[in-house]
C-alpha cells in the first residue's frame, strides 16, 4: 500500500503586519427588490484597539456552526430524526452591524468578487451575485428599464467598496469562522504529534473535516471531533473530496489576504491595500505568521464550559463575566466557611462556660 503523501498549505503573505481597517457601516434594505446591504462611510480608521485573538473569538461567537435539525424543521422538510441534514442559522443584521462597527470592516478584501460585479450586464446576473430572491426579478427589470443609470451606479458603488451586499458579509464571516476553526484543528493535531496533514480517515483528518463543516452531522458542543465518531460511514470520502476541503481552505485564506499579497509598488497602492483590508485580512495574516499554536480551552466556569481561544497561557475563563461569576462563588463559599467556623467557636465557648 502506498504511503500517504502530506498536504502542504501554500499561502501568499509578506512580512509586514497588517491591522484591520474600520469604516462606519450602516445596514440598509431596498425592500422593493429585497436587496440587503451595508453602506460604508468614506472615512477609514486603522484601528488596533482589539487584539487579533479577541476579534477571532468574537467571530466564532457571532457565527454559529451547522447544527442538527429541530423537530419542526424535520417535519417541514419531510425528513426523519436520523437524517444527516444540517441547518445553518441566518446572521442577524443588527448583530452584524454592531460587529463591523466594533472590530472592523469585512467584505472588501476579495478583489476578484468586486471586479466580477463590474462585468454584470443584466438584473438577473446581479441578483445571482448578490443572492437576491428571484421573485423580485420583474421589479428589478422594470427599474433597470426606467433608469439603467441607477442600476450601474449601484454596481460602481460596490466596486468602490462604498456598498457591500449583506450576503457577501455573511459569506465572508462564515468562511472566516471556518478558517479559524481549521487553524485550531491543525494546531490540535500538531499538539498530538501530527506535523503533516495526511489525507486519510485518521483522527486528525476527521477533526479537519468537522472544522470545515463537511462532516455530515453536527458534533455536540464539548466533544472533540477528532475522537467523536457516531457513524463510521459519515467519514467515507473520496480522495478528491478530501483534497477539495483543504484546497477550499487555502483558496479562502488567499482571497482574504489579497490586499497584502499583491506586489506593492508605491505608497499610494500600499495605502489603498490597507484601506481594503479588514478583519479577515488581519486574522488570516495573524493565523499564518504567528509561531505559537492557536489552541482552544474550555471555560472553567461550571455554568458555561464554552470553548474559547487562548489569548494567554494563564487565562482560564472565556470572559470577564465568567471570571467574576466564579470569583463570586468562591467568595460566598469562603464567607460561608468562615461563618461556620465562627459559629463552631462560639458553641465551644458556651460549652466551656458551663
Amino acid at each position: 500500500m502506498a504511503t500517504p503523501k502530506p498536504f502542504h498549505l501554500t499561502v501568499s503573505i509578506r512580512p509586514k503586519p497588517i491591522l484591520p481597517a474600520l469604516r462606519n457601516a450602516t445596514f440598509r434594505i431596498d425592500k422593493k427588490i429585497g436587496y440587503r446591504y451595508f453602506e460604508f462611510d468614506d472615512e477609514v480608521i486603522i484601528q488596533d484597539t482589539h487584539s487579533i485573538p479577541e476579534i477571532m473569538e468574537a467571530v466564532l461567537n457571532l457565527i454559529t456552526p451547522t447544527r442538527a435539525l429541530n423537530v419542526e424543521e424535520q417535519k417541514m422538510l419531510g425528513v426523519g430524526e436520523n437524517s444527516t441534514w444540517l441547518a445553518v442559522d441566518d446572521l442577524e443584521p443588527n448583530k452584524a452591524e454592531e460587529f463591523l462597527n466594533t472590530y472592523g470592516q469585512i467584505g472588501l478584501a476579495n478583489y476578484y468578487r468586486r471586479e466580477k460585479m463590474t462585468r454584470l450586464m443584466s438584473p438577473s446576473s446581479f441578483m445571482t451575485e448578490a443572492k437576491i430572491s428571484y421573485k423580485h426579478l420583474d421589479t428589478l427589470k422594470e427599474e433597470h428599464k426606467d433608469n439603467s443609470a441607477l442600476f450601474y451606479r449601484r454596481i460602481d458603488r460596490i466596486w468602490q467598496g462604498k456598498e457591500i451586499p449583506f450576503s457577501w458579509v455573511e459569506d465572508d464571516l462564515r468562511r472566516l469562522a471556518k478558517c479559524i476553526r481549521m487553524k485550531l484543528a491543525i494546531d490540535k493535531n500538531r499538539s498530538e504529534g501530527y506535523e503533516e496533514i495526511l489525507i486519510t480517515d485518521s483522527k486528525q483528518f476527521r477533526r479537519i473535516i468537522h472544522a470545515w463543516d463537511r462532516s455530515g452531522f453536527a458534533i455536540p458542543g464539548g466533544k472533540d471531533s477528532g475522537n467523536y465518531r457516531p457513524l463510521d460511514k459519515s467519514w467515507s470520502m473520496s480522495q478528491r473530496q478530501k483534497e477539495s476541503i483543504l484546497q477550499d481552505f487555502v483558496s479562502a485564506i488567499n482571497n482574504f489576504l489579497r490586499p497584502v499579497s499583491q506586489a506593492i509598488t508605491t505608497e499610494a497602492i500600499e495605502e489603498l491595500a490597507q484601506k481594503n483590508s479588514g478583519i479577515e485580512t488581519a486574522i488570516c495574516y495573524e493565523v499564518f505568521s504567528r509561531l505559537e499554536p492557536l489552541l482552544e480551552r474550555i471555560c472553567a466556569n461550571p455554568k458555561c464550559k464554552k470553548p474559547y481561544l487562548i489569548q494567554r497561557s494563564t487565562k482560564t475563563f472565556c470572559s470577564d463575566g465568567c471570571a467574576s461569576y466564579v470569583r463570586g462563588l468562591r467568595h460566598k463559599a469562603k464567607n460561608k466557611k468562615v461563618s461556620a467556623t465562627r459559629a463552631g467557636s462560639k458553641k465551644k465557648r458556651k460549652v466551656g462556660k458551663k
